[in-house]
């Protein structure tokens, strides 16, 4: 099963894609160097849960309870992906 971050960090590109924000811009609104954002989303370092909220804002999402489900739903995808393969 797809870990909880890696799930997230999906749905923060999917979300900002779906919004033409660039991960740069996002990083910035959140008042996060690019270099420590770009080590969340690869996964090496996890999200906490004041960031999700700053994240669900930056992605023009209501909450972080959004941001959640999306990835909810990025995890099932991936997970899916997974036993097909």
């Amino acid at each position: 099963m797809t870990s909880m971050n890696t799930a997230i960090s999906q749905a923060i590109r999917v979300q900002a894609a779906r919004e033409g924000i660039s991960l740069r811009k996002i990083s910035k609104e959140i008042g996060m160097g690019y270099t420590s954002f770009w080590s969340r989303l690869g996964g090496e370092r996890s999200w906490n849960t004041d960031q999700l909220s700053l994240l669900a804002k930056a992605l023009h999402l209501d909450s972080a309870w959004t941001l959640i489900s999306i990835a909810e739903e990025e995890r099932a995808k991936i997970d899916d992906q997974t036993l097909v393969a």
